[in-house]
């Protein structure tokens, strides 16, 4: 059967709200999508993907399997009927499911052991291994889960635990004969002044011989894997000086059948302190050992699994650097002849108004070009600022801008009012930015005298309606707020997405990645930002930075 996907190229299996904001990003995330969703499909393991809201993308027919069910289109986190906490075998908090934990840190998540709760009613315990899907820029696009089933080795352990349990109740209580016939476990003697081995009936079923009495040891070893002999050897040489016999071998029984045996005695000794017998018992392990070496299977697979996902990442990053080399310096210098000539001739023409228009155009297009590879620039470089956070204070910040606008804001009669803003620590350059964007589009996105009013005020990011969830702890919350030709609140997501507009290039100028970069620089910070508006009535930025 053929892996399941919700999410399409239009989109058209989920709501367009929560579509994954950029496409393109997220194919550089993965690389080859065809390609990681094959390696994906034939892994041994349950696995699979959710987008950064946590909507599930795609799952193996091992998860399908694991959680006894197909997901439906709009489910999220987890396929299964439901999700159990192991250690207390509660439901997860919505704010502390697994899968919502690490696409809002960013950060891998591994070994907190869970329970899935299957349709029937039935119950799989199992370890998740979760990955978040982080694009060059640091922005996280997804996350991958690869759950690991050990039902079957915690069943074991439980069993054993409890065995051993009654064991030592038995002991304590002197019904040692009860306890080991509880835990299934053989007894035997072993004489080693003779060599011979008494062994119980338990014992003789393990071992699937009918000797009752008088063997010899030599009799046991012919059972024993030749490759575990001198396993036996040794540990019998340890119990003799150090008084406890502990090993465990492989046995060829001799119906054919192979299995792993657990041995544990110990040495008496006489009273010239020389050993006599060895006392022991011997249980059947070979399901723990298979349940192990499944584990171990599991393991090797997922570790190869995050191998191949880091290539794919590094290959990634390799395109997206040879992207910016090719955007900084191929794309611009044709650009740059093209303006150039553009300008000569101009100045040697001296005919005409129509070649006039027709070199203003040209020009006006190379220049919108050349700031649109800019912004793309800016926007990839983002994620990669080599600068230490540093105290920025961004009354400064805010009073270099408006400097920088200072003829704009003469020539519209514009109006800035702003209170005393806090110092905060981040990267100066961007937060300069971020301020300039803010500011710029107050400006630009107006049709009167524009007014513009920034306030400030502090706020506790765990009281604040925001998902994901802000961490906890306190923000300043920056608000610019302007009375000019707002948008519908319907977009009020879109307008962050880069290369989106919401008006005509011909009625405001720009390349549709200033919000984005606003976005992104926020984030780069630890924080959050969001916008309301109204047409014809104005809109408000409201930027969250940690204090």
């Amino acid at each position: 059967m053929e892996p399941t996907s919700f999410i399409t190229n239009e989109g058209k299996n989920k709501p367009a709200s929560a579509l994954l904001a950029d496409q393109d990003l997220q194919r550089l995330a993965l690389a080859d999508e065809p390609y990681f969703r094959q390696i994906l499909t034939i892994l041994p393991v349950a696995i699979y993907t959710v987008d950064a809201s946590g909507l599930i993308t795609f799952y193996n027919e091992k998860a399908i399997a694991l959680w006894g069910r197909r997901p439906q289109p709009g489910e999220h986190w987890c396929g299964a009927a439901g999700l159990l906490r192991a250690d207390t075998g509660l439901p997860y908090p919505e704010d502390a499911l697994p899968l919502k934990r690490v696409l809002h840190t960013g950060e891998p998540l591994v070994n907190e052991e869970c329970v899935v709760i299957r349709p029937d009613g039935s119950r799989r315990r199992i370890i998740p291994h979760m990955v978040p899907l982080v694009h060059p820029d640091g922005s996280v696009q997804g996350a991958i889960n690869m759950m690991m089933d050990v039902t079957a080795q915690r069943s074991s352990e439980a069993a054993l635990a409890e065995k051993e349990a009654l064991l030592q109740h038995a002991t304590e209580a002197g019904h040692l004969r009860q306890a080991i016939d509880a835990a299934e476990m053989g007894t035997w003697v072993l004489d080693l002044q003779t060599s011979r081995l008494h062994p119980s009936e338990r014992y003789r079923d393990i071992l699937g011989t009918d000797v009752s009495s008088g063997w010899h040891l030599d009799d046991l070893l012919a059972l024993i894997h030749v490759n575990d002999r001198q396993v036996v050897y040794q540990a019998t040489q340890t119990a003799v000086q150090e008084g406890r016999l502990d090993f465990e071998v492989r046995l060829i029984r001799p119906d054919g059948h192979l299995r792993w045996i657990k041995v544990n005695g110990v040495t008496t000794y006489n009273e010239q302190h020389e050993a006599v017998r060895i006392i022991g018992t011997v249980m059947n392990v070979t399901e723990q050992r298979r349940a192990r070496r499944e584990l171990e299977s599991l393991v090797q697979a997922r570790t190869k699994a995050l191998q191949e996902s880091n290539e794919l990442l590094e290959k990634s990053n390799s395109a997206l650097a040879q992207f910016a080399y090719i955007a900084s310096h191929d794309l611009q210098e044709p650009l740059r002849k093209i303006q150039t000539f553009a300008d000569l001739l101009g100045r040697n023409l001296r005919d005409g108004e129509a070649a006039g228009k027709y070199l203003e155009k040209i020009c006006s297009s190379a220049a919108r070009m050349s700031n649109l590879i800019q912004d793309v620039l800016n926007y990839s470089r983002l994620a990669k600022s080599a600068d230490a956070m540093e105290a920025v204070d961004l009354s400064h910040t805010l009073e270099a801008v408006l400097s920088d606008f200072e003829l704009l804001i003469a020539q519209k009669h514009a109006l800035i009012k702003t209170v005393k803003l806090p110092v905060v620590r981040g990267f100066a350059p961007q937060l300069h930015q971020l301020f300039a964007n803010l500011v710029g589009n107050a400006l630009k996105f107006s049709t009167q005298e524009p007014l513009l009013e920034i306030s400030c005020r502090q706020v506790e990011g765990d009281a604040l309606p925001i998902t994901p969830a802000l961490p906890a702890r306190t923000y300043y919350e920056l608000s610019f707020t302007d009375n000019g030709i707002g948008f519908d609140p319907a977009y009020a997501e879109q307008i962050f997405v880069i290369f989106q507009r919401l008006n005509s290039r011909d009625t405001f100028g720009g390349t549709g990645i200033g919000l984005a970069l606003c976005r992104k620089i926020v984030e780069n910070h630890g924080g959050h930002i969001a916008a309301t508006g109204q047409e014809g009535v104005g809109a408000t930025f409201t930027v969250l930075l940690p204090a």
